[in-house]
């Protein structure tokens, strides 16, 4: 797939990592879909064409309310936050892209969140503030993340920061996030197949896809692809998530 070598490269992934995440995410699905909560009274909609299931919209309880609390915590376990607290500046991002970058002209690290779900944008928070605590210990080292290990190792490095630090704070919401996981694997599958073949039925297999993550899903086509504009502006933008999920959650299985 030619198409698909263009983003392996362009992110710094092994041709390896995706032939391997292709080859077992099955495997891997079917262990996350144990892990997920057990919701009671799952309204009818919940796996419909119509809505994305979200685990961590249905908990009951939920850790964080504000920016500020979740700093807070999470400085808790990594002190380096507080230390240079005062050079990460945090943003809200209307342009519908969740992204952390250095700003060298005013030596500051700005966080940009697009979410506005409170509770999704304290999931991207914790996230990003990852993607800080690795891109303040690499420059502590006079080392360039991006430059040497690419978007892959990036993503790599936040996502364990990330899912370590969801499974030591709260469990339910450590499983909950499971189903987010499984939303981008989704997609990226999807992106995968329909780029070995684009001639397909496209309905058919967004629904077929879906049904693999989900299996309680009753879809058999699903023509709301078209609103993924993802796939049309920015192909495979998920694909260095998705792979870096697939590493870390394999290796935590085997434990």
């Amino acid at each position: 797939m030619p198409f698909l070598q263009i983003f392996l490269h362009k992110n710094k992934i092994p041709t390896k990592d995706c032939q391997e995440f292709y080859k077992n995410v099955n495997s891997l699905i079917k262990q996350i879909q144990k892990d997920l909560p057990k919701l009671k009274d799952t309204p009818k909609w919940f796996y419909s064409e119509f809505n994305l299931p979200c685990f961590v919209c249905q908990l009951e309880n939920y850790l964080f309310n504000s920016q500020e609390e979740v700093f807070a915590t999470l400085s808790k376990e990594y002190p380096i936050l507080k230390k240079f607290e005062s050079k990460i500046i945090i943003k809200n991002n209307n342009n519908q892209t969740n992204h952390t970058i250095y700003n060298k002209n005013t030596d500051t690290i700005e966080i940009n969140i697009a979410e506005k779900n409170t509770r999704h944008y304290t999931l991207v928070l914790i996230h990003e503030l990852g993607h800080v605590i690795s891109l303040i210990n690499n420059l502590k080292k006079g080392k360039d993340l991006i430059f040497e290990k690419g978007k892959y190792g990036s993503e790599k490095n936040a996502i364990k920061i990330q899912l370590n630090f969801l499974k030591e704070t709260s469990e339910d919401l450590y499983k909950a996030f499971l189903g987010e996981i499984l939303i981008t694997i989704w997609k990226t599958i999807f992106e995968i197949k329909i780029n070995e073949n684009p001639k397909q039925d496209i309905s058919k297999l967004y629904a077929e896809t879906f049904k693999l993550c989900f299996p309680k899903a009753k879809q058999k086509t699903n023509p709301l692809y078209i609103l993924e504009e993802d796939f049309i502006t920015s192909p495979f933008r998920k694909l260095p998530h998705t792979i870096a999920f697939y590493k870390i959650l394999k290796d935590t299985y085997s434990q």
